[in-house]
């Protein structure tokens, strides 16, 4: 994780590290699919399965709010002091170190955790989407975590031996003409617009450039698919004064 200095430009984007990742980057992967799934189990479903993926934090990645019953409950991966932590509105919190062990370890781990905090949950215990899907109580194959690296699932790969990261993009149903549209380069084995990370990085703004990347393939979308953009744009009314600044 990059941390600034206080007179460093905010607007500066760090390099991606990719030292340990091939490693590390399989792992974390189960590990945040065992976390994902329980939240999938746990809340309403929703289009898309916006309910199952895990949010960016100020330390990492969150479930955010989980419901159960009429309580609420949260895992985050705190990747500034490096372990995993329950927490729950009824008090109690459980927390275990994350290091160089196995998806078998840590998702034991996790259901001893859940199961301390009375917290009654099945999960189908296989990976998706990979090539070698071993159940995670018996994949003792997957043990790297370097504290060094880190990644991000929000619109966001963080690359393999063979693709470096990059920024995506897709619609699902892809509307006709979705690919020749968007300012944005289209990969038609995968299927998205991607835009590589470094080209981002070593922007003159790098804020700027993503930003037209992602409005771009959004606007694609909603406008060829005919998508009431008035109404999905809305935004919550502001506790602002005329001049659009914050009340105090």
């Amino acid at each position: 994780m990059a941390h600034y200095a206080p007179d460093r430009p905010t607007t500066a984007w760090p390099t991606f590290p990719i030292g340990g990742w091939a490693e590390t980057g399989p792992t974390l992967h189960r590990w945040t699919q065992v976390v994902g799934k329980i939240r999938m189990a746990l809340s309403a479903p929703m289009n898309h399965y916006w309910h199952t993926p895990l949010y960016v934090s100020a330390r990492g990645l969150t479930t955010s709010a989980i419901p159960y019953g009429s309580e609420l409950f949260e895992i985050e991966f705190d990747l500034l002091h490096h372990q995993l932590v329950l927490s729950t509105s009824w008090g109690p919190t459980r927390m275990f170190p994350l290091a160089a062990y196995s998806v078998a370890h840590f998702y034991a781990q996790v259901m001893a955790a859940l199961d301390a905090l009375r917290i009654d949950v099945r999960i189908w215990p296989k990976p998706v989407e990979i090539a070698d899907p071993i159940p995670f109580d018996q994949d003792r194959t997957h043990a790297s975590y370097d504290p060094e690296a880190e990644v991000s699932s929000a619109g966001f790969w963080p690359g393999n031996q063979d693709a470096p990261p990059m920024f995506y993009s897709y619609a699902v149903p892809e509307p006709a003409g979705f690919r020749s549209t968007a300012v944005a380069t289209y990969d038609d084995t995968l299927g998205e617009f991607v835009l590589p990370y470094a080209d981002v990085q070593s922007a003159e703004r790098p804020d700027e450039r993503l930003l037209e990347f992602l409005e771009s393939t959004y606007a694609s979308a909603a406008d060829l698919g005919g998508w009431d953009r008035v109404l999905l744009e809305q935004r919550p009314p502001c506790a602002c004064d005329n001049r659009g600044e914050p009340r105090s």
